[in-house]
């Protein structure tokens, strides 16, 4: 009887504790692995929508973009001139590219106006604050392009009804344009391969303001070339390049610093107002 009283005898209190100690640090170890993989897993979604949100973004700036149209204006001194009078009117292109913002006219629909869209209007792209929310982020701003301003001033104030916040959490907006522009005779010369009539480069601003200096100021070869530049110059950048740069979106309460996100640049082709080469050789079958 003894012996069975021996065998039946319970867990001693040190054996219990190390029992309850075991299982408390398997439990411990078990949600911290489930926390730490939802805190991946949430944190692996905020950079897609990131990433999505980057993405689409750009595909809104590269639709309006490609839908520009190389529109003139011209100067209200200049509209009406003498039949007899060889100066030319003085038309001014109604596109200005800046680094970190760009204006243009398109014939597309707009965002911004309800009811029946204009037929034409001035689109601009810019990184600031709307001045009705108050949120800061990419603006694009809309106007309708009359008839009754074709002999005023280009660009005027864009009414304070007709903003549209594109984007939030943007940390930079940058343009570049591939301009092209007709070579003078003498620095064709120049050149190894003497058929080469026009060259391009990437500049940071574009437009009307380009030649506005006082001829007073510069040199008589500087001015020479200025002038050709002026009576040569192209219509519209060949190209575009948007770079964005977009802050991560981060957890409600929580005080790290936002990361910077960014895709590779993205050109954006114009094809408005070009003209596309024909081959002579028409194949009467075809």
């Amino acid at each position: 009887m003894k012996y069975l009283r021996g065998s039946n005898q319970g867990f001693t209190l040190l054996e219990l504790i190390l029992s309850l100690g075991i299982i408390g640090f398997i439990v411990a170890l078990s949600l911290g692995a489930i926390r730490l993989g939802t805190s991946a897993q949430e944190a692996g979604q905020l950079k897609i929508d990131t990433f999505q949100r980057l993405r689409l973004i750009q595909n809104q700036l590269g639709q309006k973009i490609k839908s520009n149209y190389p529109v003139f204006m011209f100067k209200e001194k200049t509209l009406f001139t003498s039949q007899n009078s060889q100066e030319k009117p003085e038309r001014l292109l109604y596109f200005e590219g800046k680094e970190n913002s760009l204006r243009f006219v398109t014939f597309s629909s707009t965002l911004t106006s309800q009811g029946k869209s204009p037929w034409t209007h001035e689109t601009t792209f810019y990184v600031g604050q709307h001045p009705i929310s108050g949120k800061s982020g990419i603006i694009m701003a809309e106007k309708t392009v009359a008839p009754k301003n074709s002999t005023g001033v280009v660009f005027k104030k864009i009414d304070r009804d007709r903003f549209f916040l594109l984007a939030e959490d943007i940390d930079y907006l940058k343009f570049r344009y591939y301009q092209i522009k007709k070579l003078r005779p003498a620095d064709n010369k120049l050149q190894l391969d003497q058929s080469k009539k026009y060259e391009g480069k990437w500049v940071t601003r574009i437009g009307h303001k380009d030649f506005n200096k006082k001829l007073g100021e510069l040199t008589e070869e500087k001015q020479t070339r200025l002038q050709f530049e002026k009576n040569n110059r192209m219509t519209l950048p060949r190209a575009v390049e948007v770079s964005l740069g977009l802050k991560e979106t981060t957890r409600p309460g929580l005080k790290t610093e936002s990361k910077v996100f960014f895709s590779p640049p993205m050109i954006i082709p114009l094809y408005s107002g070009m003209r596309f080469a024909l081959s002579n050789d028409r194949d009467e079958n075809i």
